[in-house]
């Protein structure tokens, strides 16, 4: 699964589970496009369409919910993904009323299946053949099903409830173990009430699901419907969640941001780091909303760091960020050098400074190698650049947002260049040189946005490669930088060889076009 679908989705089920299901939309169409645009993103599209079942189930347009299973399902080839949105489909089917489902259920079930899977298939057999009025083939059905979870961990709650089993007590307290450990998982086990269901309590006093129609409680048939619609798969929507906050926070915009952050190799402290920052302005935008006081902020920031380490990309983040809780008017980034503030001649510097700033307003400028802008000796302009920033930095701190980064060192002289530097500064976020693992993840990255794949052989020699460069590195080492060229390397060595070899390009194998072979990494690597 590519991380960046995956994070979105990850997102999207956490706003659908809050009850906002207009974010976890939004975020599922960022999936789909981040799907759309993958070389071979056929099981991406799937997990989004399922996604896409799931939080339509939860809205309760089951004929939605079971157009976008079918699809799932057509994009779909792992027998036991398959499996189940095939049942998926039937518990859907059996919701809006559809005949044939038993027949469908028992064909599944005679195919088999890891054992949640064919339990399920049993509590959906037993929905069908009560919905038919046989109510013994429905007991045989649920008996069935708790046979293949004896002696297992528990099954979810709504599982359980369907196929009759008894909740499990809570563990016992620590203190009462004597100095055990935790012990195994409490086993499934049916109720004792559980085989006869005519109608009434059981013998333990508990409700249970029963047959509906047999007389059990209203609340009991809507446990049994829920089950049936699938509304399972997710907590019912609180009424009231996200009316405050949608007056001044783009929820989707904001998810989305942190979903791609999410997404990004490595970077663990970063993120986060950035996640803190973000819940905090999200706070600040809340409670103003709310109508409370807000405590000023400075969105201003450090970045310290080599070069390829990702610095540039968290700053777009920032930007999508601020933008979303409100607190800048766009998300442009504006990324600018001491060659574009700096001027050779006097009284020209600040001109420059200011049309920079002015370009940059309701954004982010976004300063790179910012510590070149310390004065470099007598009749150098850069203190006056960094006078001017810093005028324009307290006068326009609603409308921008100033990142400056660089090396680690020198970030920490141009700080002290200059006494009211760093107070502008909300924060330092320090971003490390990444480890030879994630090297080779951004390698197999590039690779696979652009529709090639390393080969077992090129994949061992690219990563020792980096690992040896990752081993001998300096302060000047590029990270993610280095590994691009490597990569741009290896593909103009690949075409060299296929087309030095003699046929057209027209005769070549499009795979043999995907695959990148040892020998193109050695042609890459030779001096």
């Amino acid at each position: 699964m590519d991380r960046r679908v995956a994070s979105y989705l990850d997102h999207a089920g956490r706003e659908l589970d809050r009850g906002r299901g207009d974010v976890a939309e939004g975020l599922e169409g960022e999936a789909l496009r981040a799907a759309e645009r993958l070389p071979d993103g056929r099981g991406e599209r799937a997990a989004v369409l399922a996604f896409r079942a799931r939080r339509l189930r939860a809205a309760d347009d089951l004929e939605g919910a079971l157009r976008a299973t079918a699809e799932a399902r057509a994009l779909t080839d792992a027998p036991a993904a398959t499996l189940d949105l095939r049942l998926e489909e039937a518990q859907l089917r059996l919701a809006l009323g559809e005949s044939g489902v038993r027949a469908t259920v028992e064909a599944l079930v005679a195919e088999g299946g890891a054992p949640w899977a064919m339990a399920r298939a049993q509590a959906l057999l037993a929905r069908a053949c009560e919905a038919e009025g046989d109510v013994e083939a429905a007991r045989r059905a649920e008996a069935a099903g708790r046979r293949l979870l004896a002696g297992g961990p528990p099954p979810p709650r709504e599982l359980a409830e369907a196929l009759g089993i008894a909740p499990q007590p809570p563990p016992a307290a620590p203190a009462s173990r004597a100095g055990r450990g935790p012990g195994p998982p409490p086993r499934a086990t049916a109720r004792p009430d559980a085989a006869p269901r005519g109608g009434g309590s059981g013998a333990t006093g508990g409700p249970g699901p029963r047959v509906p129609g047999s007389g059990t409680g209203g609340g009991e048939r809507a446990d049994r419907a829920r089950w049936d619609r699938g509304a399972h798969r997710g907590p019912e929507p609180p009424a009231t969640a996200g009316t405050t906050a949608s007056r001044t926070v783009d929820e989707t915009a904001y998810a989305a941001a942190l979903a791609d952050l999410d997404a990004l190799v490595g970077l663990a402290d970063v993120k986060r780091q950035v996640h803190r920052t973000a819940q905090l302005l999200r706070m600040r935008a809340l409670r103003e909303a709310a109508g409370l006081r807000v405590a000023d902020v400075s969105l201003h920031l450090v970045f310290c760091g080599g070069p390829g380490t990702g610095k540039t990309t968290v700053a777009r983040l920032y930007g999508r960020l601020y933008h979303a809780l409100g607190l800048l008017g766009s998300d442009r980034l504006v990324e600018v050098d001491r060659s574009g503030l700096v001027s050779g001649y006097v009284g020209q510097t600040a001109t420059r400074v200011n049309e920079v700033v002015d370009s940059a307003l309701d954004g982010v400028l976004f300063v790179d190698e910012a510590y070149a802008l310390a004065g470099r000796g007598p009749g150098d302009f850069g203190p006056e650049a960094i006078a001017t920033l810093l005028k324009r930095m307290e006068d326009d701190r609603d409308r921008l947002a100033v990142i400056c980064a660089g090396y680690t060192r020198e970030m920490e002289a141009f700080l002290a260049s200059n006494s009211g530097l760093a107070s502008r500064f909300a924060e330092t976020v320090t971003f490390p040189d990444y480890l030879p693992a994630e090297l080779v993840e951004i390698l197999e990255r590039f690779c696979a946005a652009h529709d090639y794949q390393l080969d077992g052989a090129a994949l061992a020699r690219a990563s020792e490669a980096l690992r040896g460069w990752h081993a001998a590195r300096d302060e000047t080492f590029a990270n993610a930088r280095t590994v691009r060229n490597l990569f741009d390397d290896v593909i103009a060595a690949q075409a060299d060889r296929l087309l030095s070899a003699g046929p057209r390009g027209q005769d070549i194998d499009p795979e043999e076009m995907r695959r990148l072979r040892r020998a193109d990494v050695d042609a890459a690597l030779a001096p």
